[in-house]
């Protein structure tokens, strides 16, 4: 009797461990499915498939690397939209929102729908008139989701091929990227001062400028004053879940 006893647990043991494997396996499917979401897709979204001619006219087009977004178009479909950032070759190409608190855009698309990776925003402390405008956004180590080209930029080679990326909000704005760094969160001795957005005080805030030069990984000589604008976009590192990977431009003279 005790024999077929323990013959039986042994089986259901058995089962319980093929079924816990096959929970697991499910479970990591699952976030990786998740994880190659966008948290803007051209290719299922009505704007990027509109582009305007010279005579103002709309075309429909399948070729989504020409197709233009609208921002008067995105504003209809969400008024939280504030602006478009434009990478060198659509590198990143993404609309950016701006809501009340930082934690309604984490996992929402533009739509407001429930999204694995929600859409890129500015922090809400902040504002494109802040002399420092603070925008963060996803990475994933699987795919190239958001801002995950970024890391792209820990390498100099690439900053030089790189240098600028563009901000429109109804003008266009070109950044010069003068510092990429990487914040460590478990580090007492960094402080996360890249997230104030303005300074009452021009030589407070001209220190700040030189503390984020120094702080780069590699050397820019991009010059820099009291009087500069500045775009921070802030991403996780893919390498280190505990680090975030900071890219910096400076709002160019026209």
């Amino acid at each position: 009797m005790n024999k077929k006893i323990l013959k039986i647990s042994g089986a259901l043991l058995i089962l319980l461990l093929i079924l816990a494997v096959g929970v697991w396996a499910a479970w990591i499917f699952f976030r990786f499915q998740n994880s190659q979401k966008k948290g803007f897709d051209p290719s299922h979204a009505l704007v990027p498939s509109i582009l305007y001619t010279e005579t103002g006219e709309l075309v429909c087009t399948e070729d989504h690397q020409k197709a233009e977004l609208s921002l008067d178009l995105l504003r209809q479909a969400n008024q939280d939209v504030a602006a478009i950032l434009e990478f060198d070759d659509r590198l990143i190409y993404e609309p950016i929102v701006q809501a009340e608190r930082n934690d309604q855009y984490v996992n929402r698309d533009l739509f407001g729908n429930r999204a694995s990776v929600g859409i890129s925003f500015i922090d809400c402390g902040s504002s494109l008139d802040s002399q420092n405008t603070v925008i963060y956004g996803h990475s994933s180590v699987y795919r190239n989701i958001i801002f995950t080209p970024l890391m792209q930029y820990k390498e100099k080679a690439f900053w030089q091929a790189h240098p600028t990326f563009d901000l429109h909000d109804g003008e266009t704005d070109t950044y010069q990227i003068f510092s990429v760094f990487l914040y460590d969160s478990k580090d007492p001795d960094q402080a996360p001062d890249f997230v104030v957005s303005n300074w009452d005080d021009q030589q407070e805030y001209e220190v700040f400028l030189d503390c984020l030069t120094k702080r780069s990984l590699y050397e820019t000589k991009v010059a820099l004053d009291g009087k500069d604008k500045i775009i921070t976009l802030i991403t996780c590192d893919t390498k280190n879940k505990s680090q975030k990977l900071i890219v910096i431009g400076k709002r160019q003279s026209d």
